[in-house]
């Protein structure tokens, strides 16, 4: 983008393409033909300034440009001389309306639309999500059109017409305000719906003006122009066109009156000036809610636009970077510490911007810590050392674990296969402060060795009987019922004494190691009669 030079700015007669006599200039389309020798009216006759004349031109303002834009830009206009004759301006001066409407909307349950926009630029499409919400809808339609550049501050209304069809309004104001716009077009459907297909019509309510207006041709020079309001703007008051973009052109009417025995006077005539910006206004950064994290903090520009470059420093020694949807994040600054990122907007032809946005990260993390881990049949369990009620604690575990954190801080891992290595992360969480994470690794009980046994021998005082199973790596123990004593022998003979004459008794073999789960079970025989 070049700086816009005066050269660019051309005045040109209205009247139609190849118009070339002012007296024709009488609005319509522009010509392509220059107002020549500074004349756009006639001069006045002598009975014309006996009798008294207003009579009416429109002539037009081109930016030719095809990169520069005018800012802030004013037309105001001088007397050469002090003149009887009286100049005023007029314009057309409205915010270009433009009607959706959309029928069977009761049938609708779902889905979206997708509505294009074309200008100078170029065309972007935006994507607007249904709501059963006649207002929702508009709203998300508002914010759909407000990411694109030119239509940051339009407005958007919805009204239920009561008939199965909502109207959406769409004002064309503030920076998108006083300007013809392009009609909005509808790219896609992708509505849903129980019945009917929805329709979807576009429709101008009024012409935005002036800037890229083409006012209607006047019958006669004499005829007033309608919707036009004329006013003495002169340096102190001068008409506010507003941003003249490049290849933008702006028609304005002139009405000259003559009152009745005007005194002739030489070069009477009215000069205009244009005046303006030749850098774009700054585009100065603005910040939804900021979220703080371990290291610094988040925050969204809510007005982000990619057509510039973000760029942005940290207090505190943080870090800035700028997503490319406009997500700033900072790091690097340590716990509870407040740190302001100083956001700036660069662009070709732009001042450059600058807004601060302050957080707090958050309070340092609990980082859990653990006691020694005891293998169970299905996982494990541990202590967290660090455990405080104050904080809310949870956790997941491999090998399909699951995860209960006791009231006093006891981790129980359960789910988890035999003989099998389980990690389980811990984590914590409090508001204001970071959220804490560790894991803890164990490996369940291995398959426990279930005593088996052969056949049982009825002794005087008990019996006796064979562990089939017998495994030295084990150590073996019982008891028995009806005041019997158990003795497990090295290779694995159950000897049970103690008990009376002609008496049932049970004995209870169990098997243990380490890391494994403990076997049990039971043989039952009577002893012998006297």
């Amino acid at each position: 983008m070049t700086i816009i030079l005066g050269s660019d700015i051309r005045f040109t007669l209205s009247g139609g393409e190849n118009n070339l006599n002012h007296n024709l200039s009488l609005g319509g389309e522009s010509s392509t033909h220059p107002i020549i020798a500074e004349r756009l009216f006639s001069n006045v006759s002598d009975a014309e300034a006996k009798e008294g004349k207003t009579d009416y031109r429109c002539f037009y303002i081109n930016n030719d440009s095809e990169d520069s834009t005018l800012w802030t830009s004013e037309l105001y206009f001088s007397y050469k001389a002090e003149s009887e004759i009286q100049i005023e301006l007029g314009f057309i001066t409205q915010d270009e309306q433009q009607n959706i409407t959309i029928q069977n909307v009761l049938l609708i349950n779902g889905g979206s639309f997708d509505i294009a926009y074309t200008d100078i630029d170029g065309t972007s499409s935006k994507t607007i999500s249904w709501n059963a919400s006649v207002a929702t809808w508009a709203g998300n339609l508002q914010t759909s059109l407000r990411t694109i550049e030119a239509l940051k501050d339009v407005v958007v209304t919805g009204v239920d017409s009561g008939s199965n069809y909502y109207v959406f309004t769409i004002v064309f104001t503030g920076t998108s305000g006083n300007r013809f716009h392009e009609m909005l077009a509808l790219d896609s459907s992708s509505l849903t719906t129980t019945g009917a297909q929805p329709s979807i019509a576009i429709t101008r309510n009024i012409s935005g003006g002036p800037v890229n207006y083409i006012p209607d041709e006047i019958s006669s020079d004499s005829t007033a122009p309608a919707s036009v309001s004329f006013s003495d703007y002169m340096i102190d008051t001068p008409y506010s066109i507003g941003n003249f973009k490049y290849l933008d052109s702006v028609p304005v009417w002139v009405k000259r009156i003559v009152p009745a025995d005007t005194n002739a006077i030489d070069d009477d005539g009215f000069t205009f000036r244009l005046t303006g910006e030749t850098f774009g206004p700054a585009h100065t950064p603005t910040f939804g809610s900021t979220t703080a994290t371990a290291d610094g903090f988040t925050v969204q520009i809510s007005n982000y636009y990619s057509d510039y470059t973000w760029a942005g420093t940290a207090t505190a020694s943080g870090t800035v970077v700028v997503s490319g949807s406009g997500l700033v994040t900072v790091t690097g600054v340590a716990a509870a510490t407040s740190s302001t990122a100083t956001i700036t907007t660069t662009r070709t032809g732009y001042v450059g911007g600058t807004a601060p946005v302050t957080a707090t990260s958050l309070l340092a993390a609990r980082t859990p810590t653990f006691g020694n881990t005891t293998a169970t049949a299905s996982g494990f369990t541990v202590q967290i050392s660090n455990y405080d009620a104050l904080y809310t604690w949870a956790g997941t575990a491999t090998a399909s674990g699951t995860v209960v954190v006791s009231g006093t801080g006891l981790v129980t891992v359960t789910g988890v296969a035999a003989a099998t290595s389980s990690t389980a992360t811990i984590t914590t969480t409090r508001t204001g402060y970071a959220g804490g994470t560790a894991p803890v690794t164990a490996t369940s009980l291995a398959v426990a060795l279930t005593p088996t046994f052969g056949s049982t021998t009825a002794t005087a005082d008990g019996f006796t009987v064979v562990i089939s199973n017998y495994d030295a790596a084990y150590t073996w123990a019982g008891t028995a019922t009806a005041s019997g004593t158990v003795v497990v022998n090295g290779s694995g003979l159950v000897t049970v004494t103690g008990v009376a004459a002609a008496t049932s008794s049970t004995a209870t073999i169990t098997t243990t190691r380490t890391g494994y789960v403990g076997g049990t079970a039971t043989v039952t025989e009577t002893s012998q009669s006297p």
